[in-house]
């Protein structure tokens, strides 16, 4: 159909989120899998194409067992929004990648941070994973939230640079 409804006929698993079968429809780029139409406090819901993502691409990967955690955060706010969470190690240090789906730009975001660090400028961040990030995969320094950013067009993107992430870890 060359809609939105052609991510629910590939992979069936968003609809069985939506436990009660209610979609939130916002437009094309913000389309939110509800639990219930309940609008109290216990209302999780999930944004379609990073769900998407995490059920076809991510949630059954092993990246050769160099994810340490993973996980799918969706929220009970629309003022939050659902993302893919990972953890991966990079010269033995603890780095995030968190996915989330751009709808300005109705493409992924994907955002690398030392898991514990709390930086204000680039230079100060994960100096041995700057070089990998900027020359070699085309992130930016995101100077509102201190992260290393990079807008992606689709999930075997994704995918692809997320192993080139952790591949690159091992080999230091």
């Amino acid at each position: 159909t060359g809609t939105w409804l052609d991510y629910f006929i590939s992979e069936p698993s968003l609809m069985r989120y939506c436990t009660k079968g209610f979609i939130k429809v916002d437009g094309f780029n913000k389309i939110y899998l509800l639990w219930s139409l309940y609008k109290g406090a216990n209302q999780y819901f999930a944004e379609m194409y990073t769900y998407y993502l995490w059920k076809k691409y991510i949630e059954k990967e092993s990246f050769s067992g160099l994810i340490t955690d993973k996980t799918y955060h969706d929220w009970k706010s629309y003022e939050e929004l659902p993302y893919i969470y990972l953890v991966f190690h990079y010269n033995q240090i603890p780095y995030e990648i968190d996915i989330y789906w751009n709808d300005n730009e109705n493409k992924y975001e994907i955002t690398v941070f030392e898991q514990k660090g709390n930086y204000t400028r680039e230079s100060d961040d994960m100096p041995d994973i700057q070089d990998l990030l900027k020359s070699s995969l085309g992130f930016h320094w995101n100077e509102e939230n201190n992260k290393y950013g990079l807008l992606v067009e689709d999930g075997n993107k994704v995918k692809a640079t997320i192993q080139e992430i952790c591949t690159e870890g091992i080999n230091h």
